[in-house]
């Protein structure tokens, strides 16, 4: 027995010498990011290639790496889309100096429901592929719109219940709702306030606190594309209150906007805000691409909306100044 041991004590000495990296080999690979938004008539995707950080440390890298002899289309149906090379001003540079490095194709019209197929193609990097589907037209139905021309006690239990149906491409979606108001005390044009999916009044030392929340992505429901997003009556009054209050405001109209995202940027954000948890335990971080042949993300979304004029001026219940502000004796 003594024997063996120093037999393999002696085994492992020159062994247990040998350099070890928890690297794998590296091989370079193309990046690509793009989203399509049928929002916007410019679409870009920048691409890239990977690279092997000093001491495995990427903030020691002070360059970026682009691909700028790529041939980049678009194809959809029997459309092939190419796009051009640009120049974006980068405004934080306090990592890379240089400008982003981009394709893009303006102006041009995206099909709501259409697939595209991204193909990137260079001579010194390889090629990659991906296929997602623009989400198709959202619709919106807000049943009262009386609700929103007047403000008054009787709307305190009565939420204002948007109806949304969702494309049949959406994985997720995000409801917003805005006022559009002018105010001679901010100045010219028009200025909006986010009315949250809920709002607390809490008193603190004699003074009135509200405490707000607004609505995040939320993930569309299999064989449920149509959903019902409830806005409090108390939020809409204290948000035009509030801006009646400190701004004059005179009211325009008020929008529900509602952000459809495809299944592949769904996932993406999924796992990359999963790691923003701070009690989240794992050292690792999980990737995700949808990139064939390389890495990186190609996803879609789109935005409908709903535009409802509202009154320049709205009417207050009785006391209403007493209810926002006075806070009960402890």
């Amino acid at each position: 027995m003594r024997i063996a041991l120093g037999i393999l004590a002696l085994w492992c000495v020159p062994a247990c010498e040998e350099n070890f990296s928890p690297m794998a080999p590296y091989e370079p690979r193309m990046v690509v990011y793009g989203i399509l938004n049928a929002a916007s008539d410019t679409q870009m995707v920048r691409v890239y290639t990977s690279y092997y950080p000093p001491d495995n440390d990427p903030r020691k890298n002070p360059d970026e790496n682009p691909v700028t002899d790529a041939v980049v289309t678009l194809v959809q149906g029997t459309t092939t889309l190419v796009l051009s090379d640009t120049v974006v001003q980068r405004y934080d540079k306090s990592r890379y100096l240089s400008d982003i490095f981009a394709y893009y194709i303006a102006p041009v019209n995206l099909t709501r429901g259409g697939t595209y197929t991204l193909n990137v193609v260079s001579p010194t990097t390889g090629s990659v592929s991906s296929t997602v589907a623009v989400p198709g037209k959202a619709s919106l139905y807000l049943s009262d719109r009386d609700i929103l021309h007047v403000v008054g006690p009787w709307l305190s239990n009565q939420p204002i219940a948007l109806q949304v149906t969702l494309s049949p491409q959406a994985a997720a979606y995000a409801v917003r709702f805005f006022m559009y108001f002018t105010s001679s005390r901010i100045g010219p044009g028009e200025h909006r306030a986010e009315v949250p999916v809920n709002i607390n009044k809490k008193c603190s030392a004699g003074s009135v606190l509200f405490e707000t929340a607004f609505g995040g992505i939320t993930e569309k429901r299999s064989g449920a594309p149509q959903v019902t997003m409830n806005f409090p009556a108390l939020s809409y009054q204290i948000t035009s209150y509030m801006q009646s209050y400190n701004w004059d405001a005179r009211f325009v109209r008020a929008v529900f906007l509602v952000t459809q995202y495809d299944e592949s940027l769904f996932n993406y954000a999924s796992l990359v805000n999963e790691y923003k948890d701070k009690h989240y335990i794992r050292a690792d971080e999980l990737d995700y691409t949808n990139i064939q042949g390389g890495v990186g993300i190609f996803g879609s979304m789109a935005v409908d909306t709903l535009s409802i004029d509202l009154p320049q001026f709205m009417i207050w219940p009785y006391r209403w100044d007493e209810f926002v502000w006075n806070c009960p004796a402890q």
